[in-house]
C-alpha cells in the first residue's frame, strides 16, 4: 500500500477527516441521501440476493483476481477446485496479455493521496512501471462496456489520477510520472481480443483532479447541515437503490441490481465486488 498526506500536528486524524473512494463520490453524485445513509450515517448496505449463476460469477470473478494476484508475486497459479471455466480464462489470459513488458509490476496495489484536506483512495489490479511509462491494467471477467462508457466511469478517472498523484512515492527511481506517460487497460476473460487502452494527459489529469476536488469540496457542504440530505430525482436510481425503504421509495419499482454492481466497474478495497 501507498500511502501519501502530511501528519497532523497532534498526530490524530481531525473527525472531519473522510477517505473517500470512487465508489463514495459516484454515490454523492447519484443522491446525497445514499451517500448520508451508507457512509455518514453508516446504515448497513444490505446485501443483494443472488442466484446461483451470479453468486457463481462473482465467486469466479474474485478468484481469478486471485490467481493473477499469485502470478504477479511469482506464486504458483492453479485454478481452485479444478474449475475448467477458470482453467479456460487463465489459458485466454496466458495468451493475450503475458508476457508483459519488463518491469516493475506491483499487483493488488491500493494508493492513498491527499485530497484537499481529505484523503482519495483506490486499488488497481497491477501497475506496470517501465521505460518511464505506467501501465494500469483492470481485469474483468464480464463483458466489456464499450469504450466511451469505460471512458466516462470513475475507475477510467480515478485511477490515472492516483498514479500522477502517488509520482515519486511509487517510481523506481523517485520521480515524478507524468500523465502523458500513463494509460490504463481493460481487459476481459469474456473478450480477450477486444482489450481497451485509454491514454491520459495532463490536460486530463489538471481536469480530473479538479472535478475531484469540487466533488470533495461538495461533500464538505452537505456535511455542514444537519438533517436530511437532498434526495435524487430519477427515480430509476430509486430502483436500483436497497435504502429506497428508508427514504419512503419503496414502491417506486422492484429491485433491480446496479449495472456496476453487475460489471464490477468499481471495485473498492473495503468492500466486496461483483464481476
Amino acid at each position: 500500500m501507498v500511502t501519501m498526506g502530511e501528519s497532523h500536528r497532534n498526530n490524530a486524524p481531525t473527525p472531519e477527516l473522510l477517505t473517500l473512494t470512487g465508489q463514495q463520490l459516484d454515490a454523492f453524485l447519484a443522491c446525497q441521501r445514499r451517500f448520508q445513509l451508507q457512509f455518514e450515517e453508516r446504515y448497513p448496505w444490505p446485501a443483494a440476493p443472488l442466484d446461483d449463476e451470479r453468486q457463481l460469477a462473482s465467486t469466479r470473478g474474485q478468484q481469478f483476481h486471485q490467481m493473477a494476484h499469485r502470478y504477479f508475486l511469482g506464486l504458483p497459479v492453479t485454478a481452485p477446485g479444478g474449475d475448467p471455466v477458470l482453467e479456460g480464462w487463465w489459458k485466454t489470459f496466458q495468451e493475450t496479455v503475458l508476457p508483459l513488458p519488463a518491469g516493475l509490476c506491483l499487483p493488488e496495489l491500493t494508493i492513498t493521496v491527499p485530497l484537499g484536506r481529505h484523503l482519495l483512495t483506490g486499488r488497481l489490479d497491477l501497475l506496470l512501471l517501465h521505460d518511464g511509462r505506467a501501465q494500469i491494467f483492470d481485469w474483468k471477467t464480464g463483458p466489456l462496456s464499450d469504450e466511451a462508457s469505460l471512458r466516462a466511469s470513475w475507475q477510467s478517472l480515478l485511477y490515472p489520477a492516483l498514479v500522477v498523484a502517488a509520482g515519486s512515492a511509487i517510481h523506481p527511481e523517485g520521480q515524478p510520472i507524468a500523465p502523458d506517460l500513463v494509460s490504463l487497460t481493460y481487459w476481459s476473460a469474456a473478450q480477450p481480443g477486444e482489450r481497451v487502452e485509454l491514454a491520459y494527459s495532463t490536460a486530463a489529469h489538471e481536469q480530473n483532479w479538479q472535478r475531484l476536488l469540487d466533488v470533495a469540496g461538495a461533500i464538505d457542504e452537505a456535511r455542514r447541515h444537519t438533517g436530511i440530505w437532498p434526495l435524487t430525482d430519477d427515480m430509476a436510481l430509486c430502483s436500483r437503490c436497497r435504502y429506497r425503504v428508508l427514504c419512503g421509495r419503496q414502491a417506486v419499482a422492484p429491485y433491480q441490481a446496479a449495472e456496476e454492481e453487475d460489471l464490477g466497474l468499481l471495485r473498492e478495497p473495503l468492500e466486496p465486488y461483483l464481476p
